[in-house]
């Protein structure tokens, strides 16, 4: 309900049969993966993991991972803390193979928590950081159109925005999980 710290290890099994995660230490947000085959076991054999395949700039937090085509997306804040507003919410683009990231896309609110891929529409969660388990500041669910373009779909001026997990869809209906008194 909004008390207490992000997690920064959101993970995402990707196209690529791949599981990335998030990390957070020292200030950078780093993207890692875990690919496994089978030798003997299902999943005993490492088959190309590796640490730190993408770094963001230095003060962002990955909060969510979500497919994009063939690529990823990495939702991140600036902040670590909810009581200090550091600045806005990105999208990293990544084609999984490159260094580094194709694109960025800076968000309107400072916090984004959720992203969901639904018949090739990409609905991003976000909204504003929230100081404890009473406060809800609002959040908006907007979906992109490209080229750096949001749509806003859906703004609610209470609650706080649902976690990566706490987002699902049935058919073309979007789902989540929030808080609100």
């Amino acid at each position: 309900r909004g008390a207490g710290t992000y997690p920064n290890h959101v993970a995402h099994v990707h196209t690529d049969n791949k599981l990335y995660f998030g990390d957070f230490l020292n200030g950078v947000g780093y993207v890692h993966y875990i690919k496994t085959s089978r030798t003997t076991d299902e999943g005993d054999t490492n088959d190309a993991s590796a640490y730190n395949a993408l770094d963001l700039p230095f003060g962002f937090m990955p909060t969510c991972i979500e497919s994009w085509g063939t690529s990823l997306v990495v939702g991140a804040i600036q902040t670590t803390n909810g009581t200090i507003i550091q600045g806005r919410a990105a999208l990293f683009f990544w084609d999984t193979i490159a260094p580094s990231f194709y694109d960025m896309i800076w968000l309107p609110d400072p916090l984004v928590s959720a992203l969901k891929n639904n018949n090739g529409k990409l609905y991003i969660f976000s909204g504003n950081v929230t100081t404890g388990a009473g406060e809800q500041n609002g959040y908006r669910i907007s979906i992109f159109k490209g080229i750096s373009s949001l749509e806003q779909k859906y703004y609610s001026e209470t609650g706080i925005t649902p976690l990566q997990g706490a987002v699902d869809s049935v058919g073309e209906r979007i789902v989540w999980g929030t808080f609100k008194s």
